[in-house]
């Protein structure tokens, strides 16, 4: 017999439960709370909050404070208050606590766990902490496979690792270890910019990348990487190492200035020992490359800017024909060294164009011409902007105003005629100062002529455009 029963319709609303859940929630940490603090609002509880909490402010060894039971769970709540980085586990510390409680409570476990990963390379002794909270876990049950390699010597290395072997991002990692509510903390700033570094090792080379401009940031080069460098050195070594020899991109180089700053610095000064001495110098002289062309680049955006700002033609016309020469020398790779000593108007220019740290060294010249110190192994050249002889120098002094880098501010005529004396009277004068002299090629002309004669391998192909070397050609007949 079969029963006909009418289809039932109803609708459930979009959300039946209303705020339930939420206000369940709350009702649920409240109570969480409630238990974790019974009994701290009697006198006893009170007088050892007080007296842990005043050992903390005047930075007292906490060993000899932490005398009783009720203190170490007054400790547990200053884990949590605004004091937590002021508070100093050693080695003495964990053992009183071992001591007073065996068995820790979950709470101060989880604060020392929370202190740990938030603290990490600023704790006095984080092996120490380590090894107490491996020990602690295992006896509250809280211990993970993966806790072993957390408190390791090298934890956020170890993270940053489990990312590339598993190819999951940084934040699915987190998840995995249950981490993702300690992220703010000092141990898991620290994995991120590891994770980076391990990125960097992957980019495309010598390409802009979005990871370039957060490894600028002060705080994340400067972090501990691990016992023997900083991060900036690892980030440094890769970019260098997997940059080309000649071109590197500007944002790869912007990285390397704004974390190392200009390595042509005296080898005392304090950013060369922090960062470059820290370098091969092989990646060392790969650097100093790239900034012979950035200081080239930059003396010639200045000398075209002032001349496009002066509105001279002359000055216009004059601009082509020394930047071909300076590039021609440069993608020869004859060029050994490069010094800018820059005018006040092109400071201001360049400052308005560039972020400071992204800027090469440079020292300033009075007046308004700037200055290029050209090297070619021994030889050397000084280049003006404009209305400057191009003075060429087969040998230099070791006394040479050019190789002092500790003169940060100059006067033009110290560094060419003033210059010129001064080494004639060391026994290496100057062999030719050549007027810009713009018809039928006349400085080129002599230049190339002079280095010749000194046995610089140079020829007018070298340091003119295709059209006006046909034309060389035409007037002098040879190279």
């Amino acid at each position: 017999m079969k029963i006909s029963i009418t289809k039932l319709n109803f609708v459930l609303p979009e959300n039946p439960f209303g705020m339930l859940p939420q206000k369940l929630a709350i009702i649920t940490n409240n109570i969480k709370e409630m238990a974790r603090r019974a009994g701290t609002g009697n006198a006893k509880y009170k007088e050892a909050y007080s007296a842990v909490h005043y050992a903390i402010l005047q930075n007292q060894d906490l060993s000899w404070v932490l005398d009783k039971p009720i203190k170490i769970r007054a400790l547990t709540m200053l884990l949590e208050s605004e004091l937590k980085d002021r508070i100093h586990l050693t080695e003495t510390v964990l053992r009183k606590i071992n001591h007073l409680k065996p068995k820790p409570s979950y709470q101060l476990v989880l604060n020392i766990y929370q202190h740990y990963l938030s603290q990490y390379d600023m704790l006095p002794e984080p092996q120490s902490v380590a090894k107490w909270l491996l020990s602690a876990m295992e006896k509250k049950g809280m211990l993970k496979d993966y806790h072993q390699y957390i408190f390791g010597n090298n934890g956020p290395i170890w993270v940053a690792d489990e990312c590339k072997k598993f190819k999951r991002d940084f934040s699915k990692q987190l998840r995995v270890l249950d981490l993702q509510n300690y992220e703010a903390g000092r141990f898991l700033k620290i994995a991120k910019q590891i994770y980076f570094v391990e990125q960097l090792k992957t980019i495309p080379a010598n390409k802009s990348h979005p990871i370039l401009e957060e490894l600028q940031d002060k705080s994340t080069f400067e972090s501990r990487y691990d016992g023997q460098y900083l991060l900036g050195h690892k980030v440094l070594q890769i970019l260098i190492e997997r940059a080309p020899l000649t071109e590197i991109h500007e944002s790869w180089l912007n990285v390397i200035l704004g974390i190392g700053g200009d390595p042509r610095v005296p080898r005392t000064h304090p950013n060369y020992q922090k960062w470059w001495s820290v370098i091969d110098s092989g990646l060392n002289r790969k650097v100093l490359g790239w900034l012979s062309r950035l200081d080239l680049r930059l003396f010639l955006e200045a000398l075209k800017n002032y001349s496009y700002k002066s509105g001279k033609e002359d000055l216009k016309r004059m601009f082509p024909s020394r930047k071909h020469f300076l590039e021609g020398l440069l993608d020869k790779q004859l060029i050994t060294g490069t010094r800018l000593y820059l005018d006040s108007g092109a400071i201001h220019y360049l400052r308005q164009n560039y972020k400071k740290e992204h800027l090469p060294n440079y020292s300033q010249v009075d007046g308004q011409r700037s200055i290029i110190h050209v090297e070619l192994k021994s030889t050397h050249l000084i280049e003006g902007s404009h209305s400057c002889y191009l003075w060429i120098y087969p040998r230099l002094h070791e006394s040479a105003l050019v190789f002092d880098y500790t003169k940060t501010q100059v006067t033009y005529s110290s560094l060419t005629q003033g210059l010129s004396d001064a080494m004639a009277v060391k026994g290496t004068p100057s062999s030719a100062n050549i007027t810009h002299f713009p018809v039928n090629f006349n400085w080129q002309h002599k230049a190339i002529e002079e280095l010749q004669s000194i046995g610089i391998n140079i020829n007018a192909r070298d340091v003119l455009p295709p059209e006006d070397y046909h034309e060389y050609l035409r007037l002098y007949g040879r190279n």
